[in-house]
């Protein structure tokens, strides 16, 4: 049966992680009663990678990894042309967002929007990472204006819409998933946030830099009109 679903796990420094996120990922998705694909994209080359696919495809169908020249950015594109499913998950890797939350992104692709994504409270109040957290995001609303989580790291596309939006990105998804709701909006595709009750994560001052020099960058191919 061919894949419903296609999930895109992009990897950064979450490599060691990788046998309990496909764990969980497959637990989940089993749960969906859809047929998926799950491809990996390593930031780099990484041995222990490629040994964890080995080892976990004979138990998870349709497991793949995708390296393109060392290029996460162009792997990332790849997956699109390799992608069979209806539907495209980005999924983060630290499992910050439960992939139990895919059903009701899928849904909303099903009633007729084309990106669909997690929309995380901050309910948390005080302390510095809280803050950053805060500040970050109403900087990205710079490049996503009219979207209240524009830096969460779960989302969901129509595969049409994907093909739009992946062949577009200029970054990596390092430091932040902003740039596909970013292109998303300029293309001025139907994007809504289903809320949850997961809370927005905090970032460390390392984090919060590393998200505004990626919104400046996002903002200045916008301002190019390079999208």
């Amino acid at each position: 049966m061919d894949p419903n679903l296609s999930i895109v796990i992009p990897l950064t420094k979450e490599t060691k992680h990788l046998p309990l996120t496909l764990i969980d990922f497959d637990n989940h998705l089993s749960r969906l009663g859809r047929p998926y694909e799950i491809f990996i994209i390593p930031a780099k080359t990484d041995q222990l990678v490629k040994e964890t696919i080995r080892r976990f495809s004979p138990f998870i169908k349709n497991l793949t990894l995708i390296e393109e020249a060392g290029s996460q950015l162009l792997a990332l594109k790849e997956s699109i042309k390799a992608a069979h499913g209806r539907f495209f998950l980005l999924a983060d890797p630290s499992r910050s967002v439960s992939l139990g939350e895919a059903a009701k992104l899928v849904e909303q692709i099903e009633n007729g929007f084309d990106v669909a994504t997690v929309w995380r409270k901050n309910k948390k109040t005080g302390g510095l990472k809280t803050v950053l957290a805060k500040t970050a995001s109403l900087i990205a609303r710079l490049i996503s204006p009219g979207l209240n989580d524009p830096l969460t790291p779960f989302q969901c596309f129509s595969l049409k819409s994907a093909g739009a939006i992946f062949t577009r990105l200029k970054t990596t998804p390092e430091g932040s998933f902003a740039e596909p709701l970013a292109v998303a909006r300029r293309l001025r595709l139907r994007i809504k946030e289903v809320e949850t009750e997961i809370e927005a994560p905090r970032f460390s001052l390392m984090e919060f830099f590393g998200i505004i020099k990626k919104v400046a960058t996002i903002r200045f191919w916008l301002w190019l009109g390079a999208y």
